[in-house]
């Protein structure tokens, strides 16, 4: 998962670590910087408990 608005790195190094990391996969996080505000729960909180469960 990467916020579209992180102002530390931008939405292309997200996509680039999970090319790199062998089962990754990107997830963008609309409208989030470095912070999981309301508006991504609903993204971010079934992909926490996915990749929790595998």
């Amino acid at each position: 998962m990467h916020g579209t608005e992180d102002p530390m790195f931008r939405p292309e190094h997200g996509e680039a670590l999970a090319r790199e990391i062998p089962g990754a996969r990107y997830v963008p996080l609309e409208g989030a910087g470095q912070e999981l505000p309301p508006q991504v729960w609903d993204v971010a909180i079934p992909e926490i408990i996915a990749i929790t469960r595998s």
